[in-house]
Parts: structure tokens; C-alpha cells; sequence
């Protein structure tokens, strides 16, 4: 899809599973990296928070 608000309803869903103390498949940090990435990329290199969260 990709439409606007799409990545941050991700997130939303990803990060508190990631941010658990829960076992969590790998695939979920792949697409949270994945989803900075882009969204990083998108910003023409200006956002360095999703950058920085992106390898955090």
C-alpha cells in the first residue's frame, strides 16, 4: 500500500512487541529497520531520528 501514515501504524503495532521482554521473530526487526530505512531515505537523508532508530 504505502500510503500516507501507513509506516507509523506499523511501528505503533511493531515496537511495543519489540520492546518487550517477549520473544519476538526476527522478520519483526527486519521490517522495523526496513520501515526507517525508508522512511529515512524518503526524507532525503534529512531524518536522522529514523536513521538513528533504525540501527538502535
Amino acid at each position: 500500500r504505502n500510503l500516507p501514515g501507513d509506516r507509523q501504524k506499523a511501528l505503533d503495532i511493531m515496537l511495543p512487541l519489540v520492546n518487550s521482554d517477549e520473544q519476538v521473530a526476527s522478520d519483526i526487526y527486519c521490517l522495523v529497520g526496513r520501515i526507517y530505512k525508508d522512511m529515512f531515505l524518503d526524507s532525503h537523508f534529512i531524518d536522522i531520528d529514523s536513521r538513528d532508530q533504525g540501527i538502535r
